[in-house]
């Protein structure tokens, strides 16, 4: 499970101009919803642009970005955001207002330099190996509205966002982002946060305290450590009365975040039931309760919540993994093996379905994997990653099947010893407290 940070961008702080901060105009949720419909739910995505050279435009600059992204090439994450067109636009929305002259100067220049080291510092969390352009609506001659799907190797998740493109000096730069896994615009978190700059919110220092440790705990690279770590700041930031609803819920969010990865679901529970009343309409309500379910063993719960993630933001490998699991929790092996099938479908480079299939399917077919493993780029990697599953499930006929499998495959593996060990482990009772 990931919690998006995508949208988590600590430049965005660095308004100084003193200045009062307008309500935003509100998207009628009906129209935002129908949108992101047509966008996610349907098989094909939206319809196509009306210019074929505008999506081929459109894939390069989110390959290029993702790259830049994944390298923290900063210098080229630059080049394709403009930050004095996202003060433009949240202007134009109301969510800010910059006097003129000397004053406007100086608070650009302060924002753009904000705005370059919050992206080298969260530059590797952005990034994505895959994506799938779902949808482009033209807005003006200039100007694109973009929905995108992205996928995450190494979290092995899909995150859903929608971009919006302006044409500078004939190239296309982002300028806005909207994270719809935690119904997050960059702009509204961006007004959020000048208005308590520029008011002195009470609540801004522990706000900042909370990103900065969870950016140094986040840089180790262990999330578990990082969701951890900075709960006592959270907790902090959540003393502080009349919170702007975007910053009480990423607080809550990542607090709830910070129980699953701990185990202690009982109390995410509680914290989502918290976020779902602050904001209704937030997806990653129930992707989070569908997991705390699973680690409860509610596991009907638990796919009646993913379900309604689905229904939302639609299927996707690592949906398709979490209710492949549950299913098999329950007991229903079919359930479990047509769902994985489905998430392998839908991402091959899904390791997780490849687990989820492996511990489901019985033994006469375990056979059926070798061209899914065969296909992978690194593919003595996922047997490992698979059998290491296996041995946390406590299923040793599986595990060991599986491992003369990889043994036939990849003879001269590195990762071979490290398998027959852990297979070993179970025979001897000696296997690492594992929850698969």
């Amino acid at each position: 499970m990931t919690i998006p940070v995508r949208v988590m961008l600590i430049g965005i702080a660095v308004a100084l101009a003193s200045c009062d901060s307008k309500p935003a105009p509100a998207e009628s949720a009906a129209e935002r919803d129908a949108a992101v419909g047509e966008a996610f739910l349907n098989t094909t995505g939206g319809e196509p642009v009306v210019d074929p050279a505008i999506h081929r435009e459109v894939a390069t600059f989110f390959t290029a970005l993702g790259k830049a992204f994944l390298h923290g090439d900063v210098s080229t994450i630059r080049r394709h955001f403009s930050s004095e067109k996202l003060i433009e636009s949240a202007e134009a929305r109301g969510l800010i207002d910059i006097p003129g002259g000397s004053r406007r100067s100086e608070f650009l220049r302060g924002f753009d330099v904000g705005f370059q080291q919050s992206m080298g510092q969260w530059s590797e969390a952005m990034g994505w190996h895959q994506q799938e352009i779902r949808k482009i609506a033209r807005l003006d001659t200039d100007t694109l509205l973009v929905y995108a799907r992205f996928w995450d190797d190494e979290l092995e998740v899909h995150t859903k966002s929608r971009w919006w493109l302006s044409r500078i000096d004939g190239e296309w730069r982002a300028f806005d982002w909207e994270d719809f896994d935690q119904n997050m615009r960059v702009s509204t978190l961006m007004g959020s946060m000048f208005g308590a700059v520029t008011s002195k919110a009470a609540w801004l220092s522990s706000f900042q305290a909370m990103m900065q440790a969870y950016s140094a705990a986040n840089a180790t690279g262990d999330m578990v450590s990082a969701l951890t770590d900075i709960q006592p700041k959270i907790d902090q930031l959540l003393t502080h009365r009349n919170l702007p609803m975007a910053i009480e819920t990423m607080a809550r969010t990542l607090r709830s975040g910070g129980f699953v990865v701990m185990e202690e679901f009982e109390k995410a529970l509680v914290e989502l039931d918290r976020i779902e009343k602050l904001d209704g309409g937030n997806p990653l309500v129930h992707y989070q309760r569908g997991v705390a379910r699973s680690g409860l063993e509610q596991w009907d719960l638990a796919i009646e919540s993913f379900e309604k993630y689905a229904e939302t933001l639609g299927w996707d490998a690592d949906v398709h993994e979490l209710v492949s699991d549950a299913y098999y929790g329950k007991g229903d092996v079919p359930q479990a093996i047509s769902h994985a099938e489905k998430g392998l479908a839908d991402q091959p480079n899904s390791w997780g379905c490849l687990s989820s299939i492996a511990i489901a399917l019985p033994l006469d077919r375990l056979e059926e994997l070798v061209p899914h493993f065969s296909k992978l780029e690194d593919a003595e990697s996922a047997y490992l990653t698979v059998i290491d599953y296996a041995v946390a499930s406590e299923d040793e006929t599986k595990a060991r099947a599986l491992l003369q499998q990889f043994e036939r495959a990849y003879a001269q593996s590195e990762y071979l010893e490290e398998c027959r060990d852990m297979v070993e482990s179970l025979r001897t009772g000696e296997t690492d407290d594992k929850n698969p």
